[in-house]
């Protein structure tokens, strides 16, 4: 079955596609709001860590494009006209995730091949918090 949004706090991790730039980062799902359009549009709120310095908090709406077995893809919607198409992949963060995306982060150790989803929740909290301490 294809995977659905959590309905509450979970990390997961996105990559974003632009006419500009590719870009992953880890999110932390807050929200999941359905619009109830017939549309498959949703609002998603969350915490993007692997943003630039600042606000880091999105309440975004999106249309889910397509479930896969390992990830969804969303296309964000803007109010906009003059902002560029974005396309989202959204996955749930597991070992291969964090070799492939996440560094070394100093005095947060990585969990092993074999932890468990909590272990990497865990890890991603704590890295978070490390990174930003400043």
């Amino acid at each position: 079955m294809p995977p659905r949004l959590p309905p509450g706090p979970s990390r997961t991790a996105t990559g974003y596609s632009s006419d500009f730039f590719p870009y992953v980062s880890p999110i932390k799902i807050y929200k999941v709001e359905p619009e109830k359009s017939g549309r498959s549009t949703l609002v998603l709120s969350f915490y993007n860590a692997g943003y630039a310095s600042g606000v880091k908090d999105f309440h975004l709406r999106m249309r889910v494009v397509t479930r896969r077995p390992f990830h969804i893809l969303v296309q964000l919607l803007y109010d906009s006209d003059d902002v560029m198409t974005r396309d989202a992949v959204i996955v749930r963060i597991g070992h291969e995730w964090l070799e492939a995306h996440v560094g070394t982060v100093d005095g947060v150790v990585r969990p092993g091949r074999d932890a468990h989803q909590a272990e990497i929740d865990d890890y991603l909290e704590r890295a978070d918090r490390a990174l930003n301490a400043w």
